[in-house]
């Protein structure tokens, strides 16, 4: 098991480059592990892609998902408020329309 989380570690350092990966990887690790790794398959896919021009096959890409959901479930969900706050304000940042704007007065 120590070299599974071990390899999730790398993983999760890998793709929590943005505090909203971070905070999407962190909530959805509340997930059951097939859930997770279903679910982040194609963060792996997409970021090592784009990062890298790397492609793995999806069964890889899943591994390599799950890895990370038990690294995050041995370091315990200690920042999962944080996270959880993060996605949300994000959520709403992105739906409401001219948010993230600030206004002058002229």
């Amino acid at each position: 098991m120590t070299e599974l989380i071990r390899i999730g570690q790398g993983f999760f350092e890998d793709l929590a480059t943005t505090p909203e990966t971070e905070a999407r990887l962190l909530v959805d690790s509340r997930l059951t592990e097939q859930e997770f790794a279903a679910r982040h398959a194609d963060t792996v896919l997409k970021h090592y892609m784009s990062a890298f021009s790397f492609d793995f096959l999806r069964e890889d890409a899943e591994f390599f998902a799950a890895a990370i959901w038990h690294y995050l479930r041995a370091r315990g969900i200690r920042d999962l408020n944080q996270a959880e706050a993060k996605v949300s304000r994000n959520s709403l940042m992105t739906t409401r329309p001219g948010a993230g704007y600030a206004c002058q007065a002229a």
